[in-house]
């Protein structure tokens, strides 16, 4: 068998794991959407990664690593607010310039307008899986850019 065979029947058993572990993980079929991008475009499984981490409210932010660290919920960037996943993606002033790249990219994809984690995290079925995947890639580089940030300000 081929490794890349094998890389593939990995990567559906860890899926089928996913999608049988906790069906309200999967509602709408959207966690799915995801792992499918992730086999279709495998350069970018981190990021599909990533966004899979954000709709279960896994993502590395303060908010969940000060369950381990016990330190600060605070936002290490700007020090003003709790690091939740909404301040990441809607309100960290020195994320703006990440965020008007993701705000660029949804006015393309959807009509409706962006108001919730919600709306980022669980793509439409309908959506394109390239415009889901370059989803995914922008919020991977605003975490990025994050961490970048944090380890400048370090």
């Amino acid at each position: 068998m081929s490794q890349a065979v094998k890389e593939f029947d990995n990567k559906i058993h860890i899926l089928e794991k996913l999608l049988y572990k906790d069906p309200g993980y999967t509602s709408g079929c959207s966690m799915d959407k995801w792992w499918w991008v992730s086999l279709e475009y495998p350069h970018v499984t981190p990021a599909c990664k990533f966004m899979i981490k954000m709709k279960t409210a896994n993502a590395p932010l303060k908010i969940k690593t000060f369950h381990y660290d016990h330190t600060t919920k605070t936002c290490p960037l700007c020090n003003t607010e709790d690091e939740t996943v909404e301040h990441f993606l809607f309100t960290c002033p020195l994320l703006t310039s990440s965020r008007v790249i993701l705000q660029n990219h949804l006015r393309e994809i959807t009509q409706n307008p962006i108001h919730s984690v919600q709306d980022i995290v669980n793509p439409s079925q309908h959506l394109d899986s390239c415009l889901v995947r370059d989803l995914g890639i922008i919020v991977y580089n605003m975490f990025k850019t994050r961490k970048q940030l944090i380890d400048d300000i370090t």
